[in-house]
C-alpha cells in the first residue's frame, strides 16, 4: 500500500484510516506473540485470553469469530508484527475499509477474512461488525464503516443487550432465515424491532418473526398489506403488525430468532431490513 504525502492539502482515504470527525472508542493493544503474520491497518481483530498488561489481539481466524474492533492506521507503520503496539478502532469508531461487493449505504456489514480489511453485506450467518457509512457500487471500493461489534456471547451469568441489523431477501423469507442464532443455555428477549421494506410483497399472507423452536413462539406478524416498498413497520405500528406471545418475553433456552412467511410464497418483494433490539442471557 502506498502512503499518502503527509503535507498535501487534500488527503486521499486509505485502508485503515479513521475518519477524524468520528473518533469513537479507540484503545491501545499489543499484537499477540501467537500472531504468525503481521497485522495491517483495516484488519479486524479479536482479543486473546491473557493475563496482565494491555489487551493482546489476533487476526480473526474465520468470519464467524466476533471482532472487538479494527486495526487503525498510523503514519509510521505499514504493518504490525508480534509485540507491536496498535490502536484498535472499537465501538462507534468510523474507519475506512474495503468492500468485497456492492453494499447499500447504512446496511449492516460483516467481515470477509479472505482479505484483510474487507467487509461485505451481512448474510444473516456471521456476526455483524458494523454499518456501511457510505455506498459501495462494486467490489474493491473504500468506504467508511461505523464499527458496531457485538458483545461476546456465552459468558456464564451475564446478560447482553444487543442490536441486530439484518436484511432478509425475498428468497430467504420464503425459505426461512435465522436472524439471531441461539446460544446454548441463553434465552432471547426481543424488546423492540423495526422493519424497512423494499419492493412490493404479494401473494403471501404475512411475514413472521418467531423462535427457532420445534414448536415456535411468534414474536410478531407483519401482514402482507403493510409490505409495500418504502413501508416501515415496528412493534409500535398501529396497523399491519400483530405482536405475539414471544414479544417482550423470554424465548426458549437455546432458541434463536427466525423470519418465515405464512401462506403462499411471496412474490414481487425484494427484501426487508430488520433492526432488532434484544437481550440474550
Amino acid at each position: 500500500m502506498t502512503n499518502p504525502i503527509v503535507n498535501q492539502f487534500a488527503q486521499t482515504p486509505v485502508l485503515g484510516q479513521m475518519d477524524l470527525e468520528f473518533q469513537g472508542s479507540v484503545f491501545t493493544a499489543a499484537v499477540s506473540t501467537s500472531q504468525a503474520t503481521a497485522l495491517v491497518a483495516g484488519q479486524p481483530v479479536y482479543v486473546e485470553n491473557s493475563a496482565g498488561g494491555v489487551p493482546k489481539v489476533l487476526a480473526l481466524p474465520n468470519a464467524a469469530t466476533v471482532a472487538v474492533g479494527v486495526v487503525a492506521r498510523n503514519l509510521k507503520d505499514q504493518s504490525f508484527p508480534e509485540n507491536s503496539r496498535v490502536e484498535i478502532a472499537a465501538d462507534n469508531s468510523v474507519i475506512w475499509m474495503n468492500s468485497n461487493a456492492a453494499i447499500t449505504r447504512w446496511a449492516a456489514v460483516e467481515n470477509d477474512t479472505s482479505t484483510a480489511g474487507n467487509v461485505g453485506p451481512a448474510g444473516g450467518i456471521n456476526p455483524i461488525m458494523g454499518i456501511a457509512f457510505d455506498e459501495a457500487t462494486a467490489a474493491n471500493q473504500l468506504i467508511r464503516v461505523l464499527v458496531k461489534p457485538p458483545l461476546p456471547l456465552g459468558a456464564v451469568g451475564v446478560t447482553y443487550a444487543k442490536t441486530a441489523i439484518l436484511t432478509a431477501t425475498l428468497a430467504q423469507i420464503n425459505a426461512g432465515l435465522v436472524l439471531i442464532p441461539g446460544v446454548t443455555g441463553k434465552k432471547i428477549t426481543v424488546t423492540r424491532f423495526f422493519a424497512n421494506v423494499t419492493g412490493n410483497f404479494a401473494t403471501g399472507t404475512a411475514v413472521e418473526l418467531e423462535s427457532t423452536n420445534a414448536s415456535p413462539v411468534a414474536v410478531a406478524t407483519l401482514a402482507q398489506a403493510g409490505l409495500g416498498t418504502g413501508d416501515q413497520l415496528s412493534d409500535a405500528s398501529a396497523s399491519n403488525v400483530t405482536l405475539g406471545a414471544g414479544f417482550g418475553a423470554q424465548l426458549g433456552s437455546g432458541d434463536g430468532l427466525q423470519v418465515i412467511h405464512t401462506g403462499s410464497n411471496f412474490t414481487g418483494g425484494t427484501s426487508i431490513q430488520f433492526v432488532i433490539n434484544y437481550v440474550q442471557g
